[in-house]
């Protein structure tokens, strides 16, 4: 089969009206790399791997000090809210016995004003 390009008088190629079959589609060979950059590259790799393993134990022991910390506190704000009810208990208390204290002496009063 003649080819099917061919150059016109201008010196450009020109396809002929005839139908060419496709040639199948070829990718490119892989280009040859350098050992050295071969180990470059495998260097840069275990670079990143190594620095995403020590951000990934940095997170975990920030995590477990976050945790650590939110336990701490949540201690603290339930030792603040038991003491917060203990002294209301107390208040109440010492609320309740001067009312007392108040009804008696009202009482007293009374009867030392009914029988003068």
């Amino acid at each position: 089969m003649a080819d099917c390009a061919s150059p016109s008088s201008k010196g450009r190629w020109q396809l002929p009206h005839c139908r060419c079959p496709r040639a199948p589609l070829t990718l490119p060979a892989p280009s040859y790399t350098p050992p050295n950059q071969k180990e470059e590259s495998l260097k840069c790799a275990e670079d990143y791997i190594a620095r995403v393993q020590k951000e990934g134990q940095r997170y975990q022991a920030l995590k477990a000090h976050v945790e650590e910390n939110l336990r701490l506190a949540n201690e603290e704000i339930a030792q603040v809210r038991s003491k917060a009810q203990a002294e209301a208990l107390a208040f109440q208390v010492s609320l309740q016995k001067e009312q007392l204290r108040v009804q008696s002496l009202e009482k007293a009063l009374e009867q030392k004003v009914g029988v003068a």
